[in-house]
């Protein structure tokens, strides 16, 4: 009969396999990719090549796992929220500001329907009619919001109507939509053009990998952990 620690290392063993089986299944489009692009620069030093393209691809996991729950926080689709990073990038806005906004919006668009003065004047300023609006999905309501803020041409305004609807965070984003819709749609057209934008499926995908990873690395410290024991 096996002893508690060859128990555990074979459990550690089994949960290290499982976890790198799952790894392989969720990045395997981001490896084939990896190998393309390292066809493409065999001419470059060869190891430096890959050790930076898996760096990239990690760093890519780690961006689609974001959207993957920034998707589930705020409610927007997994495809808008990938493409709308790039323009954030354009714009030196950040994620955690358009998430805040994002949901600034959803609650400033349900107080206005309470009857609640101050959002209420600030949908009226912009024509936007709020019954219409909070039967929009989150994607449309930022759309529809960037449409109407970019009419706005007085700069002061502006800036007030964005932060009364969007909080503090609705100023860093004014740039992001000074262009309406038309504008939001071109960043995501060349989102899409670069390879940015992302399916629902890739970003639950790209979670379950970087569960698997966490999982993996955990079972490799438990198991280094539990063959040291004995000896100390």
């Amino acid at each position: 009969m096996p002893s508690n620690t060859e128990t555990l290392k074979i459990k550690a063993r089994d949960e290290t396999r499982t976890a790198f089986n799952s790894v392989k299944k969720n990045v395997s489009g981001l490896d084939r990719a990896a190998k393309r692009a390292s066809a493409g620069l065999s001419g470059i030093a060869g190891g430096a090549v890959l050790v930076g393209l898996g760096n990239l691809a990690k760093k890519s996991i780690n961006a689609a796992d974001a959207v993957e729950k920034l998707s589930r926080r705020t409610g927007g689709s997994a495809q808008f929220l990938s493409e709308m990073r790039f323009a954030l990038s354009q714009n030196d806005a950040s994620l955690s500001d358009f998430e805040n906004s994002l949901r600034k919006i959803n609650k400033s668009a349900q107080d206005a329907a309470d009857g609640l003065s101050t959002p209420t004047r600030a949908f009226q300023k912009l024509g936007i009619d709020v019954e219409a609006f909070n039967r929009l999905n989150t994607d449309q309501k930022f759309i529809q919001l960037s449409e109407a803020i970019s009419k706005v041409d007085d700069p002061a305004i502006r800036a007030q109507t964005a932060m009364d609807i969007m909080g503090r965070s609705g100023t860093q984003l004014l740039t992001v939509m000074d262009g309406g819709a038309e504008g939001i749609r071109r960043y995501r057209e060349e989102a899409e053009a670069m390879g940015l934008s992302l399916s629902t499926a890739q970003v639950q995908g790209a979670a379950a990998a970087n569960d698997a990873i966490d999982k993996l690395t955990s079972s490799i410290g438990g198991s280094i952990t539990q063959a040291i024991i004995p000896y100390t």
